[in-house]
């Protein structure tokens, strides 16, 4: 019968003092799983964020420096309107009299 032999430097890292092939393979297969999960979610992901049209849509800029103490205006924000009081100073303190609940 055939019989083989092996020395004691044959199997190298088999007492544990080194990284194995294997090892290496099994962290190289994890970091390209990741990578590749990674590069399938992110479109998905991305997907989500809201379009130009609707971002140009989200902001408006109203002057308010023009508008006199105790004058109102209106303005319209996504087809809704938006009133804008300059509050007089009486109008003020009385807000800030009425107690919090």
């Amino acid at each position: 019968m055939a019989t083989v032999e092996q020395s004691e430097g044959a199997v190298h890292g088999a007492d544990g003092d080194g990284v194995r092939r294997r090892d290496f393979i099994n962290i190289a297969a994890v970091s390209a799983a990741g990578v590749g999960v990674v590069g399938l979610l992110y479109p998905l992901i991305n997907q989500m964020n809201p379009s130009a049209d609707i971002l140009a849509l989200a902001s408006i800029e109203v002057d308010i420096s023009k508008i006199a103490e105790g004058q109102a205006i209106k303005t319209m924000w996504r087809k809704q309107p938006v009133f804008i009081r300059h509050l007089t100073g009486a109008e003020i303190t009385a807000a800030n009299a009425v107690p919090l609940s």
